[in-house]
């Protein structure tokens, strides 16, 4: 059995109320519930925001009433899973996956592709290209850009590098058991699930916003 968990609370920084912010027409969680119901899951939201689980609940989904102490910005979504868990006292052997509103994007074949990877001697999560560490730079005090890991030869070409990913924060996936024993996702044995940069998109500020829409016009004026 699978269960679909999305944690949706309502404070944000980055963008004020943003799992209700517009996409296209929809508030931003509505896009999340639908992929879960496309592959046949109707999905629990996790929240403490009255406003959230009324849109949720009428758009079919069931809600979990998050505690307020586990809405705060410094609380890992981990812990909304946890809480959920027990909540619905799911037994070791499902399979829970957490879907964040803030991407989009992704498709309902993602999900299901993530479902079928996982088992009891493994968790998923999606992840993306990103450039090699070779790339990664900071500036310090004086404007300067330093190498975050210096020991790389930096006159080396991007090819000449094994090629890097990192987590995209769309999809994760594993069974309960492995969730209480090791209380993450990350878990030994962790597969990556590759997903391209355009179904990656992860809303965090105004800017990824503007993206996402012109993204998701793109393909609409095309079909």
């Amino acid at each position: 059995m699978t269960t679909v968990i999305i944690p949706a609370r309502g404070g944000s920084k980055g963008i004020p109320r943003k799992n209700l912010v517009d996409l296209c027409g929809q508030p931003l969680v509505r896009w999340t519930i639908d992929v879960a119901r496309q592959i046949g899951v109707k999905p629990y939201v996790s929240t403490e925001d009255k406003e959230i689980a009324e849109y949720c609940i009428d758009y079919g989904s069931y809600i979990i009433k998050r505690p307020d102490a586990l809405a705060e910005d410094n609380v890992h979504s981990i812990y909304a899973i946890l809480h959920a868990i027990k909540w619905l006292s799911l037994s070791d052997h499902e399979i829970v996956v957490m879907l964040l509103p803030t991407s989009p994007l992704r498709l309902p074949s993602h999900v299901t592709d993530c479902v079928r990877m996982t088992s009891p001697q493994n968790s998923v999560v999606s992840i993306v290209e990103g450039p090699p560490l070779n790339s990664h730079r900071h500036i310090d005090d004086t404007g300067r850009l330093k190498t975050v890991l210096p020991i790389f030869d930096t006159d080396l070409q991007r090819q000449d590098f094994a090629q890097d990913y990192y987590v995209n924060g769309s999809i994760f996936c594993s069974t309960v058991g492995r969730l209480k024993k090791y209380h993450t996702f990350h878990s030994p044995g962790v597969f990556g699930y590759i997903m391209s940069k355009l179904n990656s998109i992860d809303i965090n500020t105004q800017e990824d916003l503007i993206l996402a829409r012109r993204i998701i016009r793109d393909y609409s004026e095309k079909e």
